[in-house]
């Protein structure tokens, strides 16, 4: 079988495939009646009078008012103090990176090495938690807190920044084209568009019941279950392409099967990637949170961070320090803490800057909320590529977002059912364009998969600024949408906050 062959079948069926998909939620959509939103009571309610409700009686209550009353008032925003809730949240953006990188995910690692967690299984659970840490409390506040879709928007536009942009980036920090292999990424390609394609099951009607949530949580352990037994599928997959097309040499594929080995951190002749050095001097060196970096860019950001990063040394103990690897679990539930805590006040601002600057949450959360709470992944993924190991750049890419879906998502609207008591009631969903969103996430993910295998699984400089170009179209379309969508529905005009 030629690789022109195998290009025009894989073309074909991704095309049958994706237009299947969106033929079926056009005439979903067409079918199905929204459901009315639900009302709910905010902690503002109670400061309007009699006289401002009349004057107010034909607008509806913003998800801004569902947060405390903040510093400053409406009219003092709109007259230039919406500048600092944009520069705290730009803080907070980097506070939470900061304590995710160097505290929440060294703990997870330590967590997976003391209980002998297999590396896929680690990678594919808490090491994926630790890189989608600010996603997962982000769909927690916007559940539980806002009670409103800004959560899945910071997702969905998470998920299209990390498959897009992310990986067009990555090249850009390599020295030479990134020579990928092909079995991890089909593998958590499919998982995740199979994922997606849940979700937009799981949403086509605006409602979320608790057999559709209960199926997302499973489908995670399902998913644990494939990378538990990844080791021997990896083996059947190489072997089966080296079957498929006579062309390729013994050479190529070992090679191949050295990627894989290097993605999944299993044993080798050659050094692994490990987030801690086996030099002492230089663990305790790079463990100083208060050692400056060499960078002047970086030594800015570092002098502007020494507030919080004080903060954060006297509150939560640094396991990577010698001596301290055993305080791993306070670190732990000290970092959750610190990430649930910030991530609260960075929805509150994002939410007040789009109230106050009359953009919709939902636009806010798929542009700089998704952005956002992806940083951790964009600095990883580019430290990661500097130190060659782009293969797992790219895999940790696709494979957190199938955490994001299944998780961030599935678990946590399982967790706010059951917790409603013995009623169940479903969650009610308020955007329209969210299956239409989610269908792009599976446009996005076979565009990826096409560009590369046309490439020859390599990411190159051209093809990322292909990918980045992409990200700039898919991020438009979802805006558009939403704008449009928001326009086209017959709601009433959002009250001023006080």
């Amino acid at each position: 079988m030629n690789v022109a062959f195998q290009r025009r079948v894989l073309l074909k069926g991704a095309l049958i495939f994706v237009g299947g998909i969106i033929l079926t939620v056009i005439r979903l959509n067409k079918h199905i009646e929204k459901p009315a939103s639900y009302e709910y009571p905010t902690r503002r309610q109670i400061l309007w009078s009699e006289e401002e409700d009349e004057h107010y009686e034909n607008c509806s209550m913003p998800n801004a008012a569902k947060f405390p009353i903040g510093l400053f008032s409406q009219s003092q925003r709109d007259n230039g103090a919406i500048v600092v809730h944009i520069l705290v949240s730009i803080y907070i953006f980097g506070a939470i990176a900061y304590v995710c990188a160097v505290y929440f995910v060294p703990s997870i690692e330590l967590i997976c090495q003391n209980f002998n967690i297999r590396s896929d299984v680690a990678g594919a659970s808490f090491m994926a938690a630790g890189s989608s840490a600010p996603e997962l409390f982000t769909a927690i506040i916007g559940t539980f807190v806002v009670q409103g879709d800004i959560g899945i928007d910071a997702i969905v536009g998470s998920a299209g920044f990390n498959i897009l942009f992310i990986m067009g980036l990555c090249p850009f920090f390599s020295e030479k084209p990134i020579q990928l292999s092909w079995y991890p990424i089909i593998r958590d390609a499919i998982c995740w568009a199979i994922s997606v394609t849940f979700l937009i099951v799981t949403i086509y009607d605006s409602l979320i019941t608790w057999w559709e949530a209960t199926i997302l949580s499973v489908s995670y352990f399902l998913y644990l279950t494939l990378m538990y037994f990844n080791g021997y599928v990896s083996k059947y997959a190489v072997k089966l392409q080296e079957k498929m097309d006579n062309n390729v040499e013994p050479e190529s594929v070992d090679e191949s099967t050295f990627i894989l080995e290097i993605v999944h951190n299993t044993e080798n002749n050659h050094k692994e990637f490990d987030l801690f050095p086996t030099d002492d001097e230089e663990t305790e060196k790079k463990s100083s949170v208060f050692s400056s970096p060499e960078s002047p860019a970086m030594y800015v950001c570092w002098v502007l961070g020494l507030p919080v990063i004080t903060v954060y040394y006297l509150t939560i103990p640094d396991c990577r320090r010698k001596g301290w690897e055993k305080t791993y679990f306070i670190t732990f539930v000290m970092g959750t803490i610190w990430m649930a805590g910030l991530s609260y006040i960075l929805i509150w601002m994002i939410t007040v800057i789009g109230h106050t600057v009359h953009i919709s949450d939902d636009v806010m959360g798929l542009t700089f909320l998704a952005i956002g709470t992806s940083l951790p992944d964009l600095f990883a993924s580019i430290g990661v590529v500097k130190d060659g190991y782009g293969d797992m750049a790219v895999a940790n890419i696709i494979g957190s977002n199938v955490f994001e879906i299944l998780v961030c998502l599935g678990c946590i609207w399982l967790v706010k059912i059951l917790s409603n008591g013995g009623d169940w009631d479903p969650i009610v969903i308020g955007s329209e364009s969210l299956v239409l969103l989610s269908t792009g996430l599976i446009v996005t993910s076979v565009f990826m998969i096409l560009s590369l295998h046309l490439k020859d699984w390599e990411l190159d400089k051209r093809l990322g600024v292909v990918l980045i170009i992409a990200y700039i179209v898919f991020i438009s379309i979802l805006v558009v949408l939403n704008v449009h969508g928001s326009k086209s529905k017959d709601i009433l005009s959002q009250c001023p906050l006080l």
